[in-house]
């Protein structure tokens, strides 16, 4: 069994909210580890954000065009 993690640590474009801290903090707790002792193969990977101080729309639309991408990659490994 394999799974994909595609962390995406926003909060539409903010880095500093409880919501978009929720990924790392899974992760820095044991999530990874747990999925591989259940018996899963995880692959993971981050999307990372353009510069926070431009503006909010080409954040967001860089942000949505990433997780896009990890999404097709992780679908090309299967």
């Amino acid at each position: 069994m394999e799974i994909e993690i595609i962390q995406v640590p926003y909060e539409v474009e903010r880095t500093d909210t409880a919501a978009a801290r929720s990924p790392a903090a899974l992760l820095a707790h044991g999530f990874l580890d747990r999925l591989r002792e259940a018996g899963w193969t995880v692959h993971a990977s981050e999307v990372r954000a353009p510069d926070e101080d431009a503006a909010r729309a080409p954040i967001v639309a860089e942000v949505s065009r990433a997780i896009a991408r990890a999404v097709a990659a992780a679908h090309s490994r299967g």
